[in-house]
């Protein structure tokens, strides 16, 4: 019987093992995730009501050929929505909480009880013969034919200069460790100010966190180029001439569409991995270098109820938006001053509590940890020619130091998005997940 390991249990990881089972019985699955429960990473794991998804529930569902799974859940559940018309659900954001609970509904459904969980961590990875073994934490060893990996993106360590001295009460390092956080929240007063650095996705579950535990204190939010993600809005799908541009020529297309910008995302959805994967080295970095803030801040857009908490803490004053680059942090008799290189000049900041919202690693060279420093050293994995993630192919295939594009090692999710861009949403995972199932049960 073939064996495959299945490294990371978030929604990819766990989305592939439940694919296998449906599609080939004679496939030993297991899934390496120290979670209690498989399905919610970091995103679907918050217990905050207040964190919503980012995608309407219409297009929620777990299975791409089941497109009203997740809306049947919701009017199944007792939640209050089942005398609701259809029609609703294109625009009702569900809290995350809630989409985890129906990952983990699907799971623990009998049909999915030959998955293996492996509540551990990888610790490294090895050739053994013709397959692959596997070392968790606690010292368990696997053998398999076919490993993937399904992990999703660490944290990064570049705060750590800067703040490494600051107490654990004062500076939250690592806002998606929910056992960290919470003991962060527990010990803030209500008129305690804050600095948040970085402005995405993170920084806004953040300011709702502090919202739901009654703080009145003033919060200044300070990224490099000082934007906040956009909101989800109507639009019309209309006909976008999409091709496979430069990064120059999208940048054209969005200010010809500047009213409908979010016609282009949805009109260019389809296409956006092919067309990253055609840019050359050098368009790849002028993206990233130049375009992908802004892409990011109205590719990943907010729910309409969050946008509206936002703006009116901005126009109240207590949110205050920067834009700056973090030079270094000092105690001050309130607590905290942290000193920022801005677009004219430089300024200073004071705040009792300062929390890191900057976001994951962003080069697979600097990802810590004794997993992915074995596979690069062993030259097991290489990095995509950003430095991003890790270089596979079409067919997920990891491609090593040696070049070899056989290899019994798979990568899926967040891990590929230096080669294919688009690999972070459930609507593209989801598909992802069936196609490489397909591939490993063949």
């Amino acid at each position: 019987m073939k064996k495959i390991v299945i490294v990371g249990g978030g929604f990819s990881g766990t989305m592939l093992a439940l694919h296998l089972c449906a599609q080939n019985r004679a496939v030993e699955i297991h899934v390496v995730e120290p979670r209690e429960s498989l399905g919610l990473g970091v995103a679907y794991s918050t217990d905050e009501p207040g964190h919503l998804l980012n995608v309407p529930a219409a297009h929620m569902s777990a299975w791409p050929d089941r497109p009203h799974d997740f809306v049947g859940y919701l009017i199944d559940t007792n939640l209050g929505l089942a005398h609701l018309p259809a029609e609703y659900f294109n625009t009702y954001y569900a809290p995350r909480m809630v989409f985890g609970r129906y990952i983990k509904n699907i799971v623990e459904r009998p049909e999915y009880s030959a998955l293996v969980h492996h509540q551990a961590m990888a610790t490294r990875i090895y050739r053994s013969g013709s397959g692959l073994k596997l070392s968790l934490s606690n010292k368990d060893i696997l053998e398999a034919d076919h490993i993937v990996l399904a992990a999703g993106l660490p944290s990064s360590g570049a705060m750590d200069r800067i703040f490494g001295w600051a107490p654990a009460g004062r500076y939250l390092a690592h806002p998606w460790d929910a056992q960290a956080t919470r003991e962060f929240l527990d010990t803030i007063e209500s008129n305690d100010d804050f600095i948040i650095i970085g402005s995405g996705l993170t920084a806004v579950d953040m300011l709702i966190s502090l919202e739901q535990r009654g703080i009145n204190g003033k919060v200044a939010i300070v990224s490099r180029h000082g934007l906040m993600p956009q909101v989800h809005a109507p639009f019309d799908h209309i006909a976008i001439p999409i091709t496979r541009q430069s990064p120059r020529e999208w940048l054209k297309l969005f200010r010809t569409y500047t009213n409908s910008w979010r016609s282009v995302f949805q009109a260019m959805r389809p296409m956006s991995q092919a067309i990253w994967q055609d840019f050359s080295p050098r368009e790849k970095a002028q993206f990233l270098r130049h375009l992908r803030p802004w892409w990011d801040s109205h590719r990943h857009r907010v729910a309409p109820e969050i946008y509206r908490f936002l703006s009116q803490g901005f126009q109240s004053s207590r949110l205050n938006l920067y834009a700056g680059r973090l030079l270094k942090a000092e105690t001050s008799s309130k607590g905290f001053v942290v000193s920022f290189q801005g677009r004219r000049e430089n300024f200073s900041l004071n705040a009792q509590r300062v929390i890191n919202c900057t976001g994951p690693e962003s080069q697979l060279i600097n990802f810590k940890g004794s997993l992915f420093m074995g596979l690069l050293k062993d030259g097991l994995i290489t990095p995509d020619s950003t430095g991003l993630g890790i270089n596979s192919n079409d067919n997920f295939q990891v491609i090593p130091q040696n070049g070899y594009e056989g290899s019994a090692l798979y990568v899926l999710g967040a891990l590929r998005r230096g080669t294919h861009w688009e690999a972070t949403a459930v609507p593209e995972l989801r598909v992802e997940a069936g196609r490489l199932a397909h591939k490993l049960s063949c």
